[in-house]
């Protein structure tokens, strides 16, 4: 029997965004695990925010629920964050790990960028006025999007407490603990996580694999669901389980 691959998806999404993958890999043999994260899909908000360390922990207790003592995880963007810190606490739980368009290396902002983030967080006030209060939501999720937050506009209460906790980490000084067989595969044209995070990874990880999916973005999984299983299924076949 093959080994089980648990997949984590990205933030504000789900579980439903891997069904073609999933049925692609189960189709070769493999037992795959899509949780929803909390406060994502069908899986409830936490009561309080979580920190990245939070979801590592729904990650082991779901895994010891299904009775999964080894495996592959396969994490996308906000599931990356989640995969990296996770190899490095259980690497006895892991065959291998793919890191893809993963989340985690904290970019250093800029002063523009900062003042376009405290501009869109007072946005509120400054477009409630009578004269820009037709305008306020589309003002405010562009100023939000050119200051690198389009996913903090969309997200409110707990989440976004959360968010700010799970943004506030930068893991790259992780990387050269994690000592499972990884994968670092990405999007040539990812805009959300670009190319030179992948680079920081790979030079980070010992051994680490370096595919990248030549004019994809950050969802390739999505844009050719062939040809990202395909190079999953490369990596794991190299693994010898």
């Amino acid at each position: 029997m093959k080994l089980p691959i648990l997949i984590l998806h990205g933030w504000g999404s789900s579980s439903k965004s891997f069904e073609e993958i999933s049925r692609f890999l189960r189709e070769k043999g493999h037992q795959v695990f899509t949780p929803d994260l909390p406060g994502f899909g069908n899986e409830r908000t936490p009561d309080k925010p979580w920190p990245i360390d939070d979801y590592v922990n729904f990650v082991f207790n779901f895994v010891q629920a299904q009775d999964v003592n080894k495996f592959i995880l396969l994490g996308h963007s906000f599931g990356g964050r989640i995969g990296i810190k996770f190899a490095a606490r259980y690497p006895e739980k892991l065959s291998g790990l793919i890191l893809y368009a993963a989340a985690g290396i904290k970019p250093r902002r800029t002063v523009w960028h900062d003042f376009l983030f405290v501009l869109a967080k007072i946005g509120g006030f400054v477009f409630s006025l009578p004269l820009l209060s037709n305008i306020s939501g589309v003002a405010r999720k562009a100023l939000y999007f050119l200051s690198g937050s389009h996913d903090y506009y969309h997200t409110k209460g707990v989440m976004r407490e959360t968010m700010q906790n799970v943004i506030s980490e930068d893991l790259r000084d992780i990387l050269p603990s994690i000592a499972v067989p990884t994968l670092i595969l990405w999007g040539s044209k990812d805009t959300i996580t670009p190319v030179r995070d992948a680079a920081v990874m790979k030079s980070a990880i010992h051994n680490a694999e370096y595919v990248v999916l030549e004019g994809k973005g950050h969802s390739a999984h999505k844009e050719d669901a062939q040809q990202f299983a395909e190079a999953v299924l490369s990596f794991i076949g190299k693994l010898g389980i």
